[in-house]
């Protein structure tokens, strides 16, 4: 399990990273309260500029259940995106935010290839409409940060 966290961690440095090298504004691992359940949402981005944003990184490094959670993620964003505003902190910093949209990002290669592709394509909308949530792959998501079209 370490090993697996350890390479989750990796994948978040180096998007936190591509994002800082883009000029994009936001917080890590921020919690949004009041969300969906009653409970704070951890997001594990949020982008403040130069457009509002959530991100949320699944990691699966090997065969599991987090691409079973990517539905109800995407609710949970749905959720969010749906509201006026939302206060995203991170210890004693604060943020407003009025996201725009925001993205499922899957990362590494434990998932499932056939569900995988599914969500990418876009088939969860035929159950879930997600207008303003967009599933993607780590390396089509890195390539919309380095070209600057979140």
């Amino acid at each position: 399990m370490a090993a697996r966290t350890r390479s989750g961690k990796i994948f978040e440095s180096m998007l936190e990273t591509a994002l800082r090298e883009n000029g994009y504004d936001f917080l890590v691992q921020g919690r949004v309260k009041g969300s969906l359940a009653g409970r704070s949402h951890k997001v594990d981005f949020a982008i403040r500029a130069p457009s509002q944003v959530f991100v949320s990184l699944k990691w699966q490094g090997t065969s599991g259940t987090t691409e079973e959670k990517v539905p109800f993620e995407v609710v949970r964003l749905l959720d969010l995106l749906r509201k006026a505003e939302q206060v995203v902190s991170r210890g004693s910093e604060e943020v407003t935010l009025r996201a725009e949209r925001a993205y499922v990002v899957l990362a590494d290669d434990g998932w499932n290839r056939h569900l995988k592709e599914w969500y990418e394509r876009g088939g969860l909308k035929e159950f879930i409409p997600h207008e303003g949530v967009e599933i993607l792959d780590f390396y089509a998501f890195m390539n919309r940060v380095n070209s600057k079209q979140l």
